[in-house]
């Protein structure tokens, strides 16, 4: 027990225009509110009777700031116990900025519902998880009882931008998500957290944490949550600035009796995911997005951002480049393939990268002499983003994003 405390409200029902909050009074760093919103034809979804995705949502800030968590609600049972037991301890000796901290709270039974769900950014892991756990099932499959009914759009800090133009992103990625959701007969839901406003938290220290909150959030009618794996197993270490690199902890930990995460692709490497995605069909294929300037689902990626980048090396060293022509503008990556290549291996300390280029070598596309040719031919690499900045800006501007 800690002599600083957080203090959550009990959860109130807020009906909008269109949608509905879950809202707790939050003392946190001073008085706030923190809610979770859903579509108002939705609000069947959330748990309005605990405090459990509350709880997860300021975790990490707890540890961080050495604060006990008093809690006006209930918290389901053996969620408690092993947030006591088990993960605020592991974590508080694993790393030395967490403190020992408790969450108070009465104990509750658990609940949850029977739907299945998965996040969706339409990128390679999640892509995966969509298309191994999307469509026909036997009963002897593995997969039987892990079958999607839907895909969900969460915002819990992802996008960087604050105020009205981050509503704008995660309403358009909501509304691509529910088309693409559509077109593969799953439901779809969107989940919107307010917590990066109250605490500015870099998203992949807590990602995994968020994540796991907004599903919980929604265990009214979900049971399973299929989380995509960022690394496999193999690289699992309790790191203070990646949650992605301990998610299994959590995902084993942030869990009742009724709701259940449990990882999808955490077994296979990046490039082996990618492997398995161009063996699918083109209505897969074409869904393939890991942009960075433009960060939405169902848009083009724009070829020459740093994810588009390792992700294009990775399919051409796999022999698959041409089978994502729909997902990627190729005849800019091949236009500037030297200098792509020369800022790749200039970036391979990045595990995804280091993959990527791996696979070029391995198929004899590149050397460690043409490589280096390339890195003496200068900075063209950034030359080749900048003579597209101002193109993809202006896309990003017509969308209203920014």
């Amino acid at each position: 027990m800690t002599d600083k405390q957080i203090r959550l409200g009990r959860p109130v029902l807020e009906a909008g225009k269109d949608s509905v909050r879950l809202t707790v009074d939050l003392q946190m760093d001073g008085q706030n509110k923190l809610y979770f919103e859903v579509a108002k034809d939705k609000a069947d979804y959330l748990a309005t009777d605990r405090l459990d995705a509350f709880v997860i949502m300021v975790l990490r800030h707890a540890l961080l700031t050495g604060s006990d968590i008093y809690c006006d609600a209930p918290v389901t049972s053996d969620l408690l116990y092993m947030l006591n037991e088990s993960l605020i301890p592991t974590l508080a000796r694993k790393i030395d900025r967490f403190s020992d901290i408790k969450v108070h709270a009465e104990p509750c039974a658990p609940f949850g519902g029977t739907e299945v769900i998965t996040g969706y950014s339409g990128g390679v892991d999640s892509l995966y998880t969509l298309s191994r756990h999307h469509g026909k099932t036997t009963a002897n499959d593995e997969k039987a009882n892990l079958k999607l009914d839907g895909v969900a759009c969460f915002d819990a800090g992802v996008y960087e931008e604050f105020g009205e133009a981050r509503t704008r992103m995660y309403e358009t990625a909501l509304s691509q998500t529910q088309k693409i959701a559509s077109e593969l007969g799953l439901g779809c839901i969107g989940v919107r957290c307010n917590i990066q406003d109250i605490v500015d938290e870099h998203y992949l220290s807590v990602g995994s944490y968020r994540l796991i909150a907004c599903a919980m959030v929604i265990s009214r009618r979900v049971g399973t949550f299929l989380l995509s794996g960022a690394y496999e197993f193999s690289s699992f270490s309790i790191d203070v600035d990646s949650s992605f690199y301990y998610e299994l902890l959590l995902a084993d930990i942030l869990t009742t009796k009724a709701f259940r995460v449990y990882i999808s692709g955490g077994v296979q490497k990046r490039i082996e995911k990618i492997a398995y995605l161009a063996k699918q069909g083109p209505e897969i294929r074409r869904l393939l997005h890991v942009c960075v300037h433009d960060p939405l689902p169902g848009s083009q990626n724009c070829g020459v951002c740093s994810k588009c980048i390792r992700t294009e090396l990775a399919m051409e060293g796999l022999g698959v480049l041409d089978l994502f022509s729909e997902a990627f503008p190729l005849d800019v990556y091949r236009q500037h393939h030297d200098e792509i290549v020369a800022k790749a291996n200039m970036a391979s300390r990045n595990q995804h990268m280091a993959e990527a280029i791996g696979a070029m070598k391995d198929r004899g596309f590149v050397n460690s002499e043409s490589i280096e040719r390339k890195i003496r031919g200068g900075k063209a690499a950034s030359a080749v983003i900048n003579a597209h900045k101002e193109e993809l800006l202006k896309k990003i501007k017509e969308k209203g994003l920014i």
